[in-house]
């Protein structure tokens, strides 16, 4: 074979190489705005879940939002996402610390699928688990600062 030739293959080989990478990154960054924006409609729908603001359409908006996480989204999330609504659902004799940790351990997960890959673990190290996350929610609003007192701000029940 002629040198032209081979030089000719070599650097359609690469260009080939290259676009299969280049569509690769293109697919998984597509991937990860799909899922950030799943998560943050997700967390906004889990208010839906307290005591003090109960609200349905909240509810039926994780519900939905929890089901499409089957598209993109980690096994770990869909887990502790279910594992959270069982502990939730009407009947469960879950007390509001056991609620608040699933609610945690669903936004644990959720966190750790965002911050990146195992490759290198070391560079994107965390230490909060589950059990560190809190609700907290405005008591009372006020509608004048300057003759209403302060309102209590304190962990929601869950």
């Amino acid at each position: 074979m002629s040198e032209a030739l081979i030089a000719g293959l070599f650097a359609i080989v690469v260009a080939g190489t290259t676009w299969v990478f280049n569509e690769y990154e293109r697919r998984e960054a597509q991937s990860f705005v799909r899922r950030e924006k799943r998560y943050q409609r997700l967390v906004k729908a889990l208010r839906g879940f307290y005591e003090s603001g109960e609200d349905a359409h909240k509810r039926e908006a994780f519900l939905v939002e929890l089901n499409l996480c089957w598209l993109y989204c980690p096994d770990a999330v869909i887990r502790r996402g279910y594992a959270f609504l069982d502990l939730v659902s009407t009947g469960s004799s879950s007390n509001s610390e056991q609620r608040l940790l699933a609610a945690g351990n669903m936004l644990d997960a959720i966190r750790r699928d965002l911050r990146g890959s195992n490759l290198f673990p070391f560079w994107k190290r965390t230490r909060l688990t589950g059990a560190d996350f809190r609700h907290y929610g405005v008591a009372a609003v006020r509608s004048d600062p300057r003759t209403a007192d302060t309102p209590p701000v304190g962990p929601a029940r869950v």
